[in-house]
């Protein structure tokens, strides 16, 4: 994480058609997909809706400058929320469970 900004494109055009499909939800969603290796999208799917935080939350929050679960609750509460900034460089998801951000600046 974070995906090159294209398939981060395609990756939340997908994830927001899907969330969109399932009326009522509301507050931090995860929503797990496969990109497929057609450019266009045509090949990508939603394997399934996860209504709570899930790992991808611990990766952001890895990299969030702001507090994430202070402007998730601001959001759903309807509160201003600044803008929330992020650090530069990525993150790995280790087999054991760590997260490690790597910084790509060095």
């Amino acid at each position: 994480m974070p995906l090159p900004r294209h398939l981060g494109e395609r990756a939340c055009r997908l994830a927001w058609q899907a969330v969109k499909a399932v009326p009522g939800l509301r507050g931090y969603v995860g929503v797990d997909l496969i990109l497929g290796l057609a450019s266009d999208g045509s090949q990508d799917v939603v394997v399934e809706i996860n209504p709570r935080l899930t790992t991808s939350y611990v990766g952001l929050r890895a990299l969030a400058e702001t507090n994430l679960a202070e402007a998730m609750l601001r959001i759903v509460t309807g509160q201003p929320t600044p803008p929330v900034s992020w650090r530069a460089g990525s993150v790995q998801f280790e087999a054991d469970g760590r997260v490690a951000v790597l910084d790509e600046s060095a």
